[in-house]
């Protein structure tokens, strides 16, 4: 139902909620905990995402439950974590999203 891409990687979402990605994994990039890249389409953990969008190296990704989860580099602060660590996956604290 969508599907959105970066330097280097792309992710789908299916119509039942599941995440799918594939490409390079640096700075987890994809979702995916360990840092390999991914020659197929690989299921990203967790279920119930509604909506995804990337960057040139980052994921943002809003949750039936209204979350945004973001994840992957984090260089200029982009993942919305309050840090700038070098890499970031999870929720974005006190962040809560309207939905259409």
């Amino acid at each position: 139902v969508d599907v959105a891409t970066g330097s280097g990687f792309t992710i789908a979402l299916k119509a039942d909620g599941i995440l799918w990605a594939s490409g390079a994994n640096a700075r987890g990039k994809l979702g995916i905990p360990d840092e390999s890249n991914y020659y197929e389409f690989t299921q990203v953990p967790g279920t119930g995402w509604q909506y995804v969008a990337t960057g040139d190296a980052h994921a943002l990704v809003i949750t039936e439950e209204a979350s945004l989860f973001s994840w992957g580099s984090n260089q200029f602060g982009e993942l919305g974590h309050g840090t700038s660590d070098i890499q970031g996956n999870g929720p974005v604290p006190g962040f809560v999203v309207r939905l259409p």
